[in-house]
């Protein structure tokens, strides 16, 4: 695993996955608010990513 892509996506599931768990309680909700929140997740990375970009260090 060398792609820091591949490293967010991954911590983004396991995160929206886990509270997905822990804050509905029906399979289906579980399902969708997990997806939705993986989905804002890696959105708003790539965006502020995006934002940050033209900076230098």
């Amino acid at each position: 695993m060398q792609s820091h892509f591949l490293h967010m996506v991954t911590f983004s599931g396991l995160v929206s996955t886990f509270f997905a768990f822990l804050s509905r309680n029906e399979r289906k909700a579980r399902l969708r608010f997990g997806l939705a929140m993986a989905a804002c997740m890696i959105a708003l990375t790539l965006a502020l990513a995006w934002v940050m970009y033209p900076f230098p260090r």
